[in-house]
């Protein structure tokens, strides 16, 4: 999904602070030229569907988990709290934004649990 595209001349001094504030400099936006804003969009998008991508793989790991534990989407949610719906739009790749603490409940009640690592490019 596309978002609106916005120019940094449109924004008003306070949302130009903010988003300042967020790149982690005071002057980011200003001294950014247009090939630099490009380059960052483009990180940026390429960040997201590489998150999209571990989400959904954790969601299809999640499902797989389920079913060869024989727990229905009605006996996880009674395990976990979690809503069928939910749990549902997570291991089918619908939600792109579950906490840790989501997925480990899901995980936990597969006989799983979830493993972050940090590790050098």
């Amino acid at each position: 999904m596309a978002g609106k595209r916005i120019n940094v001349e449109d924004l008003t001094p306070e949302q130009k602070a903010r988003v300042s504030k967020l790149l982690g400099r005071s002057d980011a936006l200003d001294a950014m030229d247009e090939a630099e804003m490009k380059d960052r969009a483009k990180a940026v998008a390429q960040m997201m569907e590489l998150c999209n991508a571990i989400v959904t793989g954790v969601g299809k790991d999640l499902k797989q988990a389920r079913e060869k534990a024989s727990l229905s989407l009605s006996a996880v949610h009674k395990l976990t709290g979690i809503d069928t719906a939910a749990i549902s739009r997570i291991e089918n790749g619908l939600n792109m934004n579950p906490t840790i603490e989501t997925l480990s409940r899901l995980a936990i009640a597969s006989g799983k649990r979830v493993k972050l690592e940090l590790v050098d490019e």
